[in-house]
């Protein structure tokens, strides 16, 4: 089994993907042999309201009848004075698995009180938090859009709250080095393997920043990225195929409850 940890539906404003769809999202997926995917949907990152974009999520999960275990995140603006009615609409009535928060696009601070607030309100709830550390490369990002390679202030967030289950992912390893002693040992924070360029180049056990293995997932950014080029980055690691078979459908995937 593999779990996706990183994928999208919607449309993005600043260039078409060639999947907009949950049905296609997970048909790509599907293909690819992915079994389990977490999306949130794009909209949630534009929308005034985000909740508006939970709910064109939720009828298109419900409209799903593909063979991908579908796990959607809501997306949350804990600065919104109704978040926390959006987020248990989400979890209790429309079955979400978890929340997505977006600091840059809905305009709060990684240290901002209201984020910190929320933050520990998932943990003491056992509601898993998603962060995208970006959507694009920056070399190529439209103007408009933000930049976001965020990962220097995410600790920032991090530390606050050690039993909140959180996957942060598009993490360039260069710029996560402190995050090695950081989280090296702190079984809640989880990091995909999505700009992992150096997988297949040398030994990669030794190039993880002092982060255990364990502490990596699966990620493809499906759509914005192909599931393939991923997933051979797993297939040709210098690991064993017991280390594979974690980074595919691991730890992370246990504490999910899949």
């Amino acid at each position: 089994m593999i779990l996706d940890v990183s994928t999208y539906v919607g449309h993005w404003p600043f260039r078409p993907l060639h999947a907009t769809t949950l049905e296609q999202i997970a048909a790509i997926a599907e293909h690819a042999g992915v079994t389990h995917i977490i999306t949130s949907h794009l909209h949630g990152a534009f929308y005034q309201d985000c909740q508006k974009a939970n709910e064109e999520l939720y009828e298109e999960v419900k409209a799903y009848a593909g063979g991908v275990n579908v796990l959607p995140f809501a997306v949350i603006n804990p600065t919104y004075i109704g978040w926390e009615k959006d987020c248990n609409i989400c979890l209790e009535q429309f079955g979400f698995q978890g929340v997505e928060i977006m600091p840059h696009y809905h305009h709060y601070a990684w240290d901002d009180p209201t984020l910190v607030s929320f933050y520990a309100y998932c943990g003491e709830r056992n509601i898993p938090v998603r962060i995208n550390n970006s959507f694009e490369n920056t070399r190529q990002r439209n103007l408009h859009d933000y930049p976001l390679e965020c990962t220097s202030e995410i600790p920032k967030l991090l530390l606050t709250g050690k039993k909140t289950l959180t996957i942060v992912t598009q993490v360039i390893p260069a710029t996560i080095r402190n995050m090695g002693t950081l989280f090296g040992e702190h079984d809640h924070v989880y990091f995909d393997i999505s700009r992992i360029s150096f997988m297949t180049s040398g030994p990669f056990l030794s190039k993880l920043n002092g982060i255990p293995l364990q502490r990596y997932c699966f990620g493809s950014l499906n759509p914005f990225a192909y599931v393939e080029c991923a997933l051979n980055r797993v297939y040709y690691a210098e690991i064993t195929e017991h280390e594979k078979e974690g980074l595919l459908f691991g730890e992370l995937a246990a504490k999910l409850g899949l």
